[in-house]
């Protein structure tokens, strides 16, 4: 007798009339099974073979299977037989159409215990003490089951050839389900960064209690059917697991990959473009490409990437453009993109210049106290020197200062010390408001220190320069083919400078000058990193000449700059704008209502990226003020 899916109870993974209150009803049979007092009863009068089996619908997840038996099998065995046996299983089926337990036919089956004369053998389970009394035996299997159906299946063959001298009864037949996943946690692609959440929902009369894993360990505090994390990093990339538990047992979801997106580098080189990334095991990882930061025109990069755990690479033959950009997507998110953008620098000329790109965050946190110069965060385990062996800065990603960065110059294992002079950051940063740490770049990081693709040479004069804008003049730097010097001429009889050091930070700009000498070429120098996709905040003094980093490697209209509202900004206050095509810088002013050059309104003037503005400020009525700069491009539909 096959079952059909109507004669199935609705209420799933429990067995009806398991204590035959009702005889047999709802149990398929075969042979000889009868019911008779409230139990079942299996015997080998005029069969060779006797079945009481039901199937049980269920969700993937824990069961526990228990019940009480009594053998009466013979111990007759005559020559050329063997001896009467009882087989007590488990069948599964992925669909009732599948599944004929008297022709065999089923997915996969479990043994639980064979018994005859002697006593149970072959045990899969555990044989206890009966309610029922001392003839009695309990048997009770926890097991895990990933098909639509199983069955209970109780097999007496007639093997000894002799009929009706064999019987084996049956009672309290009861199946238990651990906590039944009804959906279940999905797998994840999301940026570095952001926040994200895998959650599950079970079916279970009983209470339930949930924890999750990561990487097979447990989550402390993680009890609840949907994990909050926040502010990822590579460090939560991985599997993620949910165990969710009653009296009766334990149900784990599958593992669901959380990939953490992130390219770690971008490398410019002859035939194109090497592409790095970390990855996770499992994970299909697909890098995108695209000649402009927006919404549209991504395009593939190859064919998708296998993760294995290690760090992956992919060479793009089509990074022959000045500018490219890409961005890795995992199960339908997209990561923070990155890229490069090369500027051509004539001989004998300057550029303003300024990286518009950010090197991807070394750590993370959320402050949780902040003095006038310091951010806590309670949950750092920072080591000693980590942040300041070499230079390391902090980038606000969230709160009303988000975008501003600061210079790390000591700390402790929760404490940072920031260089804010004039600022108290217990006013600009509240608790709660997230940072990263990252490597801050010094003029031999930026230009190499070995080696470096400017030229050098031992005198200054004939050497291309980096200069940095000190407030009242540039100062001058130079490779001497040992590292970077200070072009200033040192004091009679001692070494110029060591310049390898000097720090170059990320919201102000530098020169780049390429001297003319026989056999120059033009410079082309590239740029890499991560784009950045908040708002960008530089801190503008009230009176005098600023040199100002544009941020973004996009063009910044000078409409959506912000210069103008700086406090107590006039007409008289001004920007030169480099124009990279003129190879020279204009000047910009703004009446309170455009910008203009001259009589012209200059609204849609494009500040182009690597690019530094000079900001002048010559009202006697300003004050120093932030200004915020939103991105010039809009990345998600």
């Amino acid at each position: 007798m096959i079952l059909t899916a109507a004669e199935i109870r609705a209420d799933a993974a429990v067995v009806d009339n398991g204590t035959f209150d009702s005889g047999l009803d709802s149990w398929s049979t075969s042979g000889s099974a009868v019911p008779s007092s409230g139990i079942a009863v299996l015997t080998d009068s005029g069969a060779t073979r006797s079945l009481l089996y039901q199937p049980v619908a269920a969700a993937s997840g824990a069961f526990t299977l228990s019940f009480d038996f009594r053998g009466a099998l013979s111990a007759t065995v005559p020559d050329g037989a063997v001896a009467d046996t009882f087989f007590a299983s488990i069948y599964f089926a992925d669909s009732l159409a599948a599944l004929d337990v008297p022709g065999g036919v089923f997915a996969d089956s479990l043994a639980l215990f064979d018994l005859d004369s002697t006593g149970a053998f072959n045990v899969n389970g555990t044989l206890g003490a009966s309610s029922k009394g001392a003839d009695w035996v309990k048997f009770t299997l926890t097991f895990n089951s990933t098909h639509g159906f199983l069955v209970p299946v109780f097999d007496l063959r007639e093997l000894n050839t002799t009929d009706n001298d064999s019987a084996v009864a049956i009672d309290n037949v009861v199946l238990n389900t651990a906590p039944a996943f009804t959906t279940l946690p999905q797998s994840i692609g999301a940026a570095e960064g952001s926040d994200v959440s895998f959650t599950a929902t079970v079916r279970s009369e009983r209470t339930v209690s949930f924890q999750w894993r990561f990487n097979g360990n447990a989550i402390p505090g993680a009890t609840a059917a949907t994990l909050a994390l926040t502010n990822v990093r590579l460090g939560d990339a991985g599997a993620y697991t949910l165990a969710a538990s009653d009296e009766f047992g334990t149900s784990a979801s599958p593992p669901a990959l959380l990939a953490v997106l992130r390219i770690q580098a971008v490398e410019k080189n002859a035939a194109g473009a090497m592409v790095r990334f970390p990855t996770v095991a499992g994970v299909s990882y697909t890098l995108e490409a695209n000649a402009l930061l927006a919404a549209t025109g991504w395009t593939a990069v190859g064919a998708d990437v296998a993760g294995t755990g290690a760090e992956a690479s992919v060479d793009d033959a089509g990074a022959t453009a000045a500018q490219r950009f890409y961005r890795l997507r995992a199960f339908g998110g997209a990561g923070t993109p990155a890229g490069y953008l090369q500027i051509t620098i004539p001989k004998r000329k300057t550029w303003p210049a300024a990286n518009p790109f950010v090197p991807p965050a070394d750590d993370a946190g959320s402050v949780t106290a902040r003095g006038v110069v310091t951010l806590d965060d309670s949950a750092a385990v920072w080591t000693t020197a980590q942040w300041t062996t070499t230079p390391h800065h902090v980038r606000l990603t969230t709160g009303a200062r988000a975008g501003r960065v600061f210079a790390i110059t000591a700390h402790t294992t929760t404490q940072l010390t920031l260089d804010a002079p004039g600022e108290d950051l217990t006013t600009l940063v509240a608790d709660g408001d997230r940072y990263e740490i990252a490597p801050l770049a010094t003029i031999g990081s930026a230009f190499g220190i070995a080696t470096t693709p400017l030229q050098n040479n031992l005198a200054p004069g004939r050497a291309d320069a980096v200069r940095l804008w000190n407030g009242r003049t540039f100062d001058s730097f130079f490779h001497d083919s040992t590292g970077w010097k200070s072009a200033k001429r040192p004091p009679r009889g001692q070494p110029r400078t060591d310049a390898n050091a000097v720090l170059i930070f990320p919201d102000e700009g530098f020169s780049i000058f390429r001297r003319a000498l026989r056999g120059t070429l033009p410079l082309t120098f590239t740029f890499s990193g991560q784009v950045p996709t908040g708002p960008q905040r530089t801190l503008i003094g009230a009176k005098g000449k600023f040199f100002v980093a544009q941020r973004f490697p996009a063009a910044l209209p000078l409409s959506a700059s912000n210069f103008q509202t700086l406090p107590g900004w006039t007409k008289r206050d001004s920007v030169q704008v480099w124009d990279p095509v003129r190879l020279r810088a204009f000047t910009y002013t703004h009446n309170g209502t455009n910008w203009r050059k001259g009589r012209v309104v200059a609204d849609a003037v494009p500040i182009p990226p690597a690019t530094a503005v000079f900001v002048i400020r010559r009202t006697l009525t300003g004050a120093a003020g932030v200004v915020a700069h939103d991105p010039p491009f809009t990345l998600e539909p």
